[in-house]
């Protein structure tokens, strides 16, 4: 074994790991607590107390948290599907009698069809090209044919920066009142707050490493009573069973030997989002950042910069642009970014990301190559300058147009 490498110590600036706020990482790096004690039993219910006030789900959901990542729930979507379990020649034969209409629009939504055919769930699926938006009227009618348990979409595209919430209440009106509605709200939650209720969404669930702003290793996520009691009578595995997260976090008890400075860490992240005023104070710094991010892309309009999905299919949490693969070394931006320790305090530099590779496979053939934004969280200071040095060497890597 070789020596450890060391960190680099640059600021991420992705949607997801992303930079952590230093009084966060104290905490993390506190002295672990036992995870049946009892400072750590109020601090897990004083968390289930705050996500419950934060997401606004008061009287429709309950919230939860767990160890691991939110690929994770993609297959436990099995779950909350009619299922049976068949006696052939001796042998019990379980399976899922349900089915799931899946809004196929980005790598992540196409793990979760994948996942859920692996444990034999049958999953019918609503194509969608990357950087565009379900169409409803194909919604209502692929659910009115296929009558699904289940509708689960991708709210916010983490790898192509598409928002398929952007209709909000009229998708629920599409599919009716009668299927489950899940959605994946990975890079969407805590980073702009939605009307969950008015949604109708039943289940969902997020990774702490995007707008949460913490380290990946934690689930948050909730479910309304009608999802719960599918899962609390589900005859598939009990792992991450949604009714026993629900109702061990509401008493205090971790599902697992949880990391317990991590869960408390989050309980800070939460106390201090509802003390700066909650989930209008979150939609405010998310305005208030889109605005910049606006203004980066207008600027640089003549540079061949362009929003890859319209501005109004496009996410409030993820940026996604384009830029000329021949005409701009994003390379090169990208090298100077990590070399310039002025624009963080405390880092040696800032790491962009320089796009999700299917989408910018996706995009080769067109000659572009993209990079994501992070539009959650951070300081808008701290935002500004980022986009501003960007911006700055955007223009300096691009070529002119041919005369």
């Amino acid at each position: 074994m070789k020596e450890p490498v060391p960190n680099p110590e640059l600021y991420l600036f992705a949607p997801g790991p992303h930079a952590v706020e230093e009084s966060l990482l104290e905490i993390l790096s506190d002295p672990v607590m036992g995870h049946r004690d009892a400072p750590f039993v109020e601090s897990l219910k004083n968390l289930v107390s705050g996500l419950t006030e934060l997401l606004g789900i008061e009287g429709h959901a309950k919230p939860f948290i767990t160890t691991g990542h939110a690929t994770d729930m993609f297959s436990n979507v099995a779950q909350l599907l009619t299922q049976e379990t068949r006696e052939i020649d001796g042998n019990n034969y379980h399976r899922y009698v349900g089915t799931v209409l899946l809004v196929n629009s980005d790598p992540f939504s196409n793990k979760t069809k994948k996942e859920l055919e692996r444990v034999g769930v049958i999953v019918h699926e609503i194509k969608v090209e990357y950087g565009k938006v379900v169409d409803l009227e194909e919604l209502a009618r692929e659910t009115q044919k296929l009558k699904p348990e289940v509708v689960y979409l991708t709210g916010s595209n983490t790898a192509s920066g598409s928002y398929q919430l952007r209709d909000g209440t009229r998708i629920r009106e599409a599919i009716g009142s009668e299927p489950l509605l899940v959605v994946d709200e990975v890079s969407q939650m805590a980073g702009v707050h939605i009307p969950r209720e008015k949604l109708g969404i039943d289940f969902a669930f997020a990774g702490t490493q995007k707008a949460w702003m913490l380290p990946p290793g934690l689930v948050v996520g909730y479910a309304t009573d009608r999802a719960l009691e599918r899962a609390r009578t589900s005859i598939g595995p009990k792992i991450h069973n949604l009714y026993d997260l629900v109702k061990n976090c509401a008493e205090g008890k971790p599902d697992a030997t949880d990391n317990t400075s991590f869960i408390r860490a989050l309980e800070q992240r939460v106390y201090d989002m509802l003390q700066a005023g909650g989930a209008d104070a979150i939609n405010d710094r998310n305005i208030e950042l889109n605005a910049k991010y606006d203004e980066f892309l207008q600027r640089l309009t003549p540079y061949g910069i362009m929003s890859f999905p319209t501005r109004e299919d496009a996410s409030p949490t993820v940026g996604c642009f384009t830029y000329n693969t021949t005409r701009t070394d994003m390379k090169k931006v990208a090298a100077e970014m990590k070399s310039d320790a002025t624009l963080v305090e405390g880092y040696k530099g800032v790491k962009i990301d320089t796009g999700y590779r299917d989408v910018n496979e996706h995009l080769q053939a067109k000659g572009l190559g993209s990079v994501r934004i992070p539009i959650f969280g951070q300081e808008p200071v701290i935002f500004e300058t980022i986009l501003n040095k960007m911006e700055k060497l955007i223009k300096k890597y691009t070529k002119p147009l041919a005369q």
